[in-house]
């Protein structure tokens, strides 16, 4: 009987075992690997800007001229400077020499939230957008929330420079 119930249990386990699947399968790894251009940047300073008490939503407009402009309640900005940064354009010259093409690609951020003073209001925070480039130059503009407090901001962001 031993034999049997032995027999038996090995015939329903090669039967088992004959009715399982083997699964084998290959994975595909891909990586595309690009060169950065290392660059220094100077700061991107929007300088002192002066404000009215209780102020409303306001921006600083900082081109590649170190132009500035401003609206709502700012009432003065001094010492603003754009950022300049090394290696951060890759040009092409035609034969005469010109400037022809920007064969360097860059990544910017879209919106950089400074830290440091804050809105009396919501305690919303002060942030750059349209973050732009000419050349070597870096600018942007400062959105100031309403109820501004006094007091100094900081941020940093990362500009990568692809070169093909």
């Amino acid at each position: 009987m031993r034999k049997y119930f032995l027999l038996s249990a090995v015939a329903l386990m090669a039967a088992t075992n004959v009715m399982a699947e083997n699964y084998g399968g290959t994975v595909e790894v891909n990586a595309k690997i690009e060169k950065v251009t290392k660059m220094d940047c100077t700061p991107l300073n929007f300088g002192t800007i002066y404000l009215t008490n209780n102020n409303a939503e306001s921006r600083v407009y900082l081109d590649s001229e170190n132009g500035t402009t401003f609206d709502g309640d700012v009432v003065r900005v001094v010492d603003a400077t754009h950022a300049t940064c090394t290696n951060l354009t890759n040009y092409v010259y035609d034969e005469e020499g010109d400037t022809d093409v920007n064969v360097t690609t860059l990544i910017l951020p879209d919106r950089i939230y400074l830290t440091g003073a804050i809105s009396e209001d919501v305690g919303d925070p002060a942030y750059v957008t349209d973050i732009n480039t000419g050349f070597n130059d870096v600018y942007g503009t400062l959105v100031i929330p309403a109820l501004m407090n006094a007091g100094t901001l900081t941020g940093s962001f990362t500009i990568t420079a692809i070169n093909p």
